[in-house]
């Protein structure tokens, strides 16, 4: 009977096991096989540890920083500052005794208790930090750019490195410090209710824990709001004249922000002075700063005073009141493209410029000044050159290549697959991975292409068509800017060249790129990746088995 009885309670083990080995399989291991399966056929497995080591370092450290935290307070709420015990339950030795006993019992069965909530409350808040362990690279390895914003003075490295992590972080510490003194606050109410003897107020040290704690949280919130004052820095409502802060900006929404610290500082105050302090309980002053909090917070929200500001104050003479502004932008552009420090030359006129002329217009000279815009040419390369339904150019480029004794500057795009395109029936799991895997080839045509005259076509169709010299030993395209799913390739499906350009071939995939798949644990770990079971149950695969 005695064996019966754990039955229930080994069945709930064995479940909860199940449950958590499920989770950490589905979202940790799948994927961490998965991606070291990748980065091992692109040769940089080294990388993906160290990738792997930056992150779980980072977040097991920042885990371990909260967990201290919120234990390191629990634990002193719970033995030391919560009691205040009155004076005749001391004087009484059995009564001290019991209170003795009760003390124990709550210190000792309290541990057991905040200790899990102190690990999942940790866990919880180090959680971004786990998913933007970048931004803590960048901050700690990042170096500085050498050129100051106007506005702040800080140097732009600032907001590219520090400044994200900065928000992280303060947003952490915030929820951190809101979580201890709430909890904080109730394990001593707790303390207060439960534990025999004890006095109305809490004692001293309690009080004191629990104004120390509040100070953090008023910290962290002044720290978001001195952050605020940076994000006026990426209003782009003055487009397409500059981007960042205008005068309705600088003039009206920074003072507020600078209005709303001071007085948040003094509610804090009046409140702590209300709350203990017996000889200052006056809730006037305190009404009055919150008023005046609220009122910080909300007058940003309101858009007539901004527009009212625009209208009549900015719009008469913009360029009077936006001038030091727009000249900021003017400075970062320059500085962005490192044009801050162009030489200036003087060069003498020349009063008859035919030899000028003669000089630029030269074969070399004008084949490298583009003419086609990519979104009319492109519309070109689709009607031309797409030739079967199932190929698709996504975008256009330029580039520069040798082509008939110099550099000429010429459009390029590549011909990728368009599954989408497929017939309703031809829509099925073979074709989307097995035979309609890949692009085909790419088109090229000078940038300097007269409008008036017929197409030039440096490369064109399926059989690449080249009256410059243009060789493609392997036109197929398998990585490309088509959002795509997996490919299983080579396999050894009598596939016919999809293209019709040349003959079958056994052996389509030239590549050296992708996941080989040289057992059935891949396989299985494959088709549970990509929720596929046909992954696993196809056979057909070729013996370089890549993925």
């Amino acid at each position: 009977m005695r064996n019966l009885k754990l039955i229930p309670v080994l069945i709930g083990a064995l479940l909860a096991l199940s449950i958590i080995l499920y989770i950490a399989f589905y979202f940790v291991f799948l994927d961490l096989f998965v991606d070291l399966w990748w980065f091992e056929s692109l040769k940089l497995e080294g990388y993906f540890w160290l990738k792997l080591l930056y992150k779980f370092f980072l977040s097991g450290g920042v885990t371990l920083a909260f967990f201290t935290i919120f234990f390191l307070h629990f634990w002193i709420a719970s033995r030391y500052l919560g009691l205040n015990t009155a004076q005749e339950a001391l004087a009484n030795p059995d009564e001290r005794r019991r209170l003795q006993r009760f003390s124990d019992v709550f210190m000792n069965g309290s541990v057991k208790v905040y200790t899990p909530i102190a690990l999942v409350l940790a866990i919880f808040v180090a959680m971004p930090f786990y998913h933007q362990w970048e931004k803590s690279l960048l901050f700690f390895f990042g170096a500085a750019s050498g050129v100051t914003e106007p506005i702040y003075g800080n140097d732009v490295s600032f907001y590219l490195l520090s400044f994200p992590l900065y928000e992280l972080i303060q947003r952490e510490l915030l929820t951190t410090a809101g979580l201890i003194f709430i909890m904080v606050g109730l394990l001593y109410w707790l303390e207060h209710l439960f534990m025999p003897y004890q006095r109305k107020e809490f004692p001293l040290g309690a009080k004191i824990h629990l104004l120390v704690l509040g100070g953090f949280v008023i910290a962290f919130v002044v720290w978001g709001f001195m952050l605020e004052r940076y994000s006026l820095l990426y209003v782009d409502a003055h487009e397409p004249v500059f981007y960042g802060p205008g005068f309705v900006e600088l003039r009206y929404q920074l003072p507020l922000i600078w209005l709303a610290i001071l007085t948040f500082l003094a509610t804090m105050i009046c409140a702590g002075l209300y709350l203990f302090s017996e000889k200052h309980r006056i809730k006037t002053p305190f009404y009055i700063s919150l008023a005046a909090f609220l009122a910080a917070l909300l007058l940003p929200n309101i858009r007539v005073i901004p527009e009212l500001l625009q209208r009549y104050i900015v719009n008469p003479n913009p360029v009077r009141t936006e001038q030091a502004f727009i000249q900021s932008n003017i400075d970062a552009t320059l500085a962005a493209y490192n044009l801050n420090n162009v030489k200036t030359v003087e060069t003498t006129n020349q009063i008859d410029a035919a030899k000028d002329i003669e000089t630029w217009s030269t074969q070399k000279r004008f084949e490298n000044i583009p003419v086609w815009d990519r979104e009319y040419i492109i519309d070109s390369y689709r009607q031309l050159q797409e030739i079967r339904p199932y190929y698709k150019f996504r975008s256009v480029d330029e580039d520069r290549y040798f082509v008939l004794d110099h550099t000429r500057q010429v459009n390029i795009s590549a011909r990728e697959v368009n599954i989408s395109k497929l017939p309703e029936g031809a829509q099925n799991w073979e074709n989307r991975h097995l035979r309609y895997t890949h692009g085909y080839g790419a088109v090229v045509t000078p940038a300097s292409q007269d409008a008036d005259k017929p197409q030039t076509w440096y490369l064109r169709d399926l059989n690449m068509q080249s009256t410059v010299g243009f060789s493609i030993k392997h036109p197929d395209i398998y990585y490309g800017q088509e959002q795509l799913n997996y490919a299983i390739v080579p396999n050894r499906l009598d596939i016919v060249d999809i293209s019709g350009s040349q003959e079958a071939d056994t052996d389509i995939y030239h590549g050296i790129g992708g996941v080989p798949i040289p057992s059935y644990f891949r396989k299985a770990l494959l088709a549970i990746y990509f929720n596929d079971e046909k992954i696993f149950f196809f056979h057909q695969y070729h013996y370089r088995k890549q993925n």
